[in-house]
C-alpha cells in the first residue's frame, strides 16, 4: 500500500498521511492493479499540518520514534505511525481492518510491548 496524494495540497508523500485523502494503488500479479481512496476522516485524528508530521535530522527522528514507542508522543507523529502500521498490519493478514490496525499498534504502543521490542532490537 501506498499512499500518493493528500488533496489539501500538491504534497507527495510515501507513507500514508493522515492530513488528507490518500491513494492507494493494490498490485496483483495476474490481474493489474486496483486503485481506491482511503479517507482518513474515518480514523481518530489531531488537527495537523505537514510542519507537525516533519523529522529532523537522524537524532532528531531516532528521539521521536522513541518518544512515540515509549508512549510519550501523543499527538499527530504517533497518529501518522499508526495509521501506517494499521496499513502494514492490513497489509499482512494480521487484522480484517484497517481500522482494527488501529487498535493493534495502539495497544502495541499503549502496553509498552513495541517499546520493548525496540530495546530488544537494539540490543
Amino acid at each position: 500500500m501506498r499512499a500518493a496524494v493528500f488533496e489539501k495540497g500538491a504534497a507527495y508523500l510515501d507513507e500514508l498521511s493522515t492530513l488528507g485523502k490518500n491513494t492507494v494503488a493494490e498490485f496483483y500479479q495476474e490481474r493489474g492493479f486496483a486503485s481506491s481512496l482511503l479517507d482518513v476522516d474515518y480514523f481518530p485524528l489531531q488537527p495537523a499540518t505537514l510542519a507537525d508530521l516533519a523529522g529532523g535530522d537522524r537524532q532528531q527522528n531516532a528521539e521521536i520514534v522513541r518518544r512515540i514507542l515509549r508512549g510519550d508522543e501523543r499527538g499527530p507523529k504517533r497518529d501518522a505511525v499508526l495509521l501506517n502500521a494499521a496499513a502494514a498490519l492490513f497489509v499482512a493478514n494480521r487484522t480484517r481492518t484497517l481500522a482494527e490496525g488501529w487498535e493493534l499498534a495502539a495497544a502495541f504502543i499503549d502496553n509498552g510491548a513495541s517499546w520493548k521490542k525496540l530495546t530488544q532490537l537494539a540490543g
